[in-house]
């Protein structure tokens, strides 16, 4: 895990470092992810996510970042 960032409503979202992964095991992490709860919609590559440190379209809430960890994409 990279960074976390609370959705400005209810729920915080993961963003994960992949860049290295193969795709079956990209594939088989996000499979896991649904599994337990992650929003199946961001599979979809147009799909908007949540930003870190942008406010939300409509109503303006601050997306705020409660974890990073920069030595995970280096």
């Amino acid at each position: 895990m990279v960074l976390v960032v609370f959705s400005g409503g209810k729920l915080f979202h993961g963003w994960y470092h992949v860049a290295n992964a193969s795709e079956k095991d990209v594939a088989s992490f996000f499979e896991y992810a649904v599994s337990i709860g992650a929003d199946p919609a961001t599979k979809t590559i147009n799909q908007y996510v949540r930003m870190p440190g942008a406010r939300r379209l409509g109503n303006g809430v601050f997306q705020t970042v409660y974890y990073f960890n920069p030595v995970v994409v280096k």
